[in-house]
């Protein structure tokens, strides 16, 4: 590789280069097909290694600044001014930086681009240290979700991150970590304690796992950044989030920039009200796992009317809300009317055995919710006249885990009707067709994901 024909042109240099930092490197260009005449292989930035900085737009490179560098910010300044992107990693450790402005925005662009997947960005131990607002002009490229990203900004005493966070590329990450600054981004959740109980926003999400809360310690939390993942712990139900208003994280599973949440191996007692449900839907938040059960209680729902499903008979005719699972069966036909208004269903959709011919009193419905996963949480069942199954304006299909809809026996299918699409949803964005995303079985469909 051209890494070792360097090393071996410059083998009086191979001192400045350290040892760990050399493996991260290594790292580095095996994930990328690098330019070899854009490779800096020395990590370590000092009088000597500088020279050899490549003069190039798209530089490779572990940028190590530490007590070993004798250089002052402008001198690196000058040797990096024509980087604009940079893909590997920088660590400013126990240096005499004042500011971190050492990078230079593309003219352009306006920015310098950060490909940080491999490493990261630390900036720790640096005691004279006041300025790092550059890092609002860092684009990060992080791969396939922010939280590949790794930001650690620590035990800096005179650098203030209160307001940084929020600005510029800095905003999009979802693994930032700041502690033990003059001011740091929100709280750390790990130090979540008595005092911090006036604490708005996290800025490396909620890991509760395996744990005892104590849940007074969220209670004024209304932005999370990361990931919420909770499981085992005593949490009874969401509660302790009563001031959350904003979630923003993005996942390796789901396809870029989707949200995704995780609930599993909860307190036996733990519950979700219809309140906290709807919040979590309007955040646009799909689940990997929501082993949930509703509570008794609905919660504040506000206007919106909640009917309990017996029967499509019994059911009024100005439900918002529907709470069980919505069976339409032979002779509910002329009662579908009472479904014009629901917005939610939190339970399966079952139409079996019925004469209907469309689904349009369903048009209303943005969101059905089922935590029930030992029958699919849609099924269409020998319906001979139904012409069209698309349920064009739901917005989400949650599940406890399991994603099925099961579509048999419906004329609509037969051979001499041509072939039709078992899809059931228009997606118009990636974000729509994952977050409605089943798998469906029968003999109508066979046995696929769309």
């Amino acid at each position: 590789m051209a890494i070792f024909f360097c090393l071996i042109a410059y083998i009086f240099l191979i001192q400045f280069s350290l040892g760990n930092y050399d493996k991260d490197l290594k790292h580095v260009l095996d994930a990328y097909k690098e330019n070899p005449d854009c490779v800096f292989n020395y990590t370590q930035v000092n009088s000597t290694t500088i020279k050899f900085f490549p003069q190039c737009e798209m530089v490779y490179a572990i940028i190590v600044i530490n007590s070993d560098t004798d250089l002052s910010g402008d001198q690196i300044k000058t040797a990096f001014k024509n980087m604009s992107t940079l893909v590997g990693g920088i660590r400013v450790e126990n240096s005499d930086l004042t500011n971190f402005s050492f990078v230079t925005p593309h003219k352009t662009r306006g920015y310098v681009g950060f490909y940080c997947e491999t490493y990261g960005l630390f900036i720790k131990n640096n005691s004279y240290l006041t300025n790092v607002s550059m890092l609002s002009n860092i684009r990060l490229y992080p791969g396939n979700s922010p939280g590949d990203c790794v930001i650690q900004v620590k035990d800096n005493k005179l650098l203030d991150m209160e307001k940084l966070c929020d600005n510029g590329w800095l905003a999009e990450s979802t693994d930032l970590t700041t502690t033990g600054n003059l001011k740091n981004c929100g709280c750390q959740i790990s130090e979540i304690s008595s005092s911090a109980q006036n604490c708005s926003a996290t800025y490396n999400g909620i890991q509760l796992l395996n744990v005892s809360v104590n849940t007074s310690h969220f209670s004024n939390i209304k932005l999370v950044k990361g990931i919420i993942n909770i499981q085992d712990t005593n949490l009874q139900n969401l509660s302790f989030l009563k001031s959350f208003q904003y979630w923003t994280n993005i996942e390796n599973n789901a396809p870029d920039g989707i949200t995704l949440a995780n609930f599993e191996n909860l307190h036996p007692d733990f519950c979700l009200s219809l309140s906290e449900m709807m919040i979590l839907l309007e955040l646009n938040l799909p689940f990997v796992n929501l082993q949930a059960k509703f509570c008794e209680d609905p919660g504040d729902i506000g206007e919106l009317i909640l009917c309990r499903f017996t029967s499509m008979y019994d059911l009024p005719n100005n439900c918002d809300i529907v709470l069980g699972d919505l069976k339409i069966e032979k002779g509910d036909e002329d009662d579908c009317t009472k479904l014009n208004n629901m917005k939610y269903l939190f339970g399966a959709l079952i139409v079996q055995n019925t004469e209907l011919t469309d689904l349009d009193n369903l048009a209303a419905c943005k969101h059905i919710v089922s935590l029930n996963d030992s029958y699919p949480v849609i099924q269409f069942i020998s319906n001979k006249k139904l012409k069209n199954l698309e349920l064009r304006y739901i917005y989400s299909i949650t599940t406890r885990g399991k994603r099925e809809a099961i579509i048999q026996d419906n004329d609509l299918f037969k051979a001499e009707l041509g072939n039709q699409s078992c899809q059931l949803f228009q997606s118009y964005t990636e974000y729509s067709e994952y977050v409605t995303r089943l798998v469906y079985i029968g003999g109508d469909c066979g046995k696929y994901t769309l």
